[in-house]
């Protein structure tokens, strides 16, 4: 038997207490579930919550909504993945041995952009094999299968029971891989309300598609190339944090340190003497790491 820690100040969040009752109820489904697992990221197809909850379709769509919204819970709707966003937060894998276990759950869930949302959490010495295996789950720009808006667009009209193209299969069966067939999805899960999977660029990068075509209009390819390798060397080699990838970069290319002129003509010669090559560094005493 697995246990789940829940802190008690929970019914004092004010992200949790602006959620609805069955909002309320649907989390802590999620924090509980049988299908559920150390590192707070399995796969749950929409219909098992429906049976686990006695609910249909209808009922799910709001407080699912609800909590995608409120970035408590992401979803991988291809593959149907869910991955509770601040899991390892108050779960943390705290020694080698639950991150060599860890490692056993990972290898066997599907590929997934959404891998991305826990990597910031894992930031101890014995936690890099972990890193590394997750790391390889989330899909290259080149190779990555079809994302949460094609297949939402792919959907048919139905509830728990309502019509699928194959059977789902069972998560317990010896020779289930973590992968699961796409199933329907009611109308009320629109794709706006599930957030943009991202790609991984480098070993550390990650952008959207919508987010890397704005980079590249406004800091045109190369110096965005630039940008991405100054970034994942700052994040992989120097254990630089950056909460977004995206306005970290938009940020650096504003102030010169990508080589180009930035929106207000200053470049990196016209820093204050700093070098491109530090940004990591300025955002850290910025930040008040320093």
């Amino acid at each position: 038997m697995r246990y789940q820690r829940i802190y008690s100040q929970i019914w004092h969040d004010e992200k949790f207490n602006s959620l609805s009752e069955d909002a309320k109820y649907l989390f802590l489904y999620l924090l509980t579930s049988p299908h559920s697992n150390a590192l707070g990221l399995y796969v749950l197809p929409l219909q098992y919550i429906c049976a686990d909850l006695n609910w249909d379709m209808k009922r799910l769509g709001k407080p699912f909504k609800e909590l995608l919204g409120k970035r408590l819970i992401n979803y991988d709707e291809k593959v149907k993945l869910v991955c509770i966003i601040n899991h390892l937060k108050h779960n943390p894998i705290d020694n080698e041995n639950q991150a060599k276990n860890a490692i056993k759950i990972v290898v066997n869930l599907p590929k997934s952009p959404i891998f991305s949302d826990i990597l910031e959490q894992l930031q101890k010495p014995f936690h890099k094999p972990l890193l590394e295996r997750l790391q390889e789950r989330i899909p290259n720009p080149e190779t990555e299968t079809e994302t949460v808006s094609e297949t939402v667009r792919e959907r048919e009209e139905g509830g728990c029971g309502g019509k699928q193209n194959d059977p789902q299969p069972d998560p317990h069966d010896d020779d289930y891989d973590g992968r699961v067939n796409s199933a329907s999805l009611s109308p009320f899960f629109e794709e706006k309300d599930f957030k943009k999977p991202k790609k991984r660029y480098l070993d550390s990068v990650f952008l959207t598609d919508d987010e890397y075509q704005r980079l590249q209009e406004v800091l045109g390819q190369k110096s965005l190339e630039v940008g991405i390798e100054k970034l994942d060397y700052s994040i992989t080699v120097k254990g630089g944090k950056y909460k977004d990838h995206y306005k970290t970069l938009l940020n650096w290319h504003r102030r010169g340190f990508l080589g180009g002129s930035s929106g207000n003509g200053n470049n990196a010669e016209h820093s204050g003497g700093r070098r491109p090559e530090e940004p990591d560094i300025i955002d850290r005493a910025l930040r008040g790491e320093l």
